[in-house]
């Protein structure tokens, strides 16, 4: 082969098909330091940060909770949120978007409450029990507890938040997600108890779950009128008897066993 001819540029490092020409090492510009910006981006997504950041949203939601309980919407004010938070200004409207945005928040964080605890301690009895009718005594020894006046602060706080979201449509969606939430974790605790053969088969574990939640908040109209005659140990013996008949066999009621 010729040296001038063409074909001996692709045994000899010469340009490739594609027209690109290779490149030394010496043509490689050396990677930019970080600049100002990059460095305070990386740092806000840092593990420190993460945690400041909730930190900081935690305080600020604390904060609105004591001012909504003492003083009404009405009385969260930007300035004064971030003076009881121990927070700036600007740190509120970095977490939120605006005032109204706490409020939602912190509504939502009221309507929670203790939820997740008690769903928590449901799934942790089930695991525990080997038969239906232990199944059934620790479900109703935590609706028990529930109904508690430790727990009328929450059962009415409950009620007052959805009343709020009555005429605001945004509320009323952020409530509703929460509450899916909640529904799909406690259905998901009765689901395992059921394959675990503690429930029957049959039963509607969805429906349980919304029942378990109701049987709280519905207390309220005992709370209102403590002459009804239906008080808090009253109440729990018919949610015994009611959920005794969704239990596998071999639920009866221990006061049976027991004779």
């Amino acid at each position: 082969m010729a040296v001038g001819d063409p074909r001996s540029r692709r045994s000899s490092g010469g340009p490739s098909r594609t027209g690109a020409a290779a490149k030394s090492p010496r043509d490689e510009k050396p990677a930019k330091p970080p600049t100002r910006r990059s460095r305070r981006r990386d740092s806000r997504t840092s593990p420190v940060a993460t945690r400041d950041s909730e930190l900081t949203t935690a305080q600020i939601l604390d904060a609105a909770i004591e001012l909504i309980e003492s003083e009404g919407e009405s009385g969260v004010r930007v300035h004064q949120l971030a003076r009881k938070a121990g927070r700036t200004m600007g740190a509120v409207y970095h977490h939120f978007e605006s005032r109204e945005g706490v409020i939602e928040a912190a509504r939502a964080l009221q309507f929670r409450g203790r939820i997740e605890k008690d769903v928590a301690a449901i799934d942790d009895m089930s695991e525990r029990c080997r038969e239906p009718q232990d199944f059934v005594e620790g479900l109703v020894g935590i609706l028990r507890a529930s109904l508690s006046p430790e727990r009328l602060d929450f059962r009415w706080t409950r009620v007052d938040v959805v009343g709020c979201a009555r005429a605001r449509p945004r509320l009323a969606g952020i409530l509703g997600a929460e509450q899916h939430r909640i529904a799909a974790l406690t259905t998901e605790v009765f689901r395992k108890a059921q394959a675990r053969g503690l429930l029957r088969a049959d039963v509607d574990v969805e429906s349980l779950a919304l029942l378990a939640q109701q049987a709280t908040f519905a207390f309220v109209l005992s709370d209102i009128d403590p002459g009804s005659g239906v008080d808090a140990d009253r109440y729990a013996r018919f949610l015994g008897d009611l959920i005794r008949g969704l239990a596998a066999d071999g639920a009866a009621p221990a006061r049976k066993r027991r004779g």
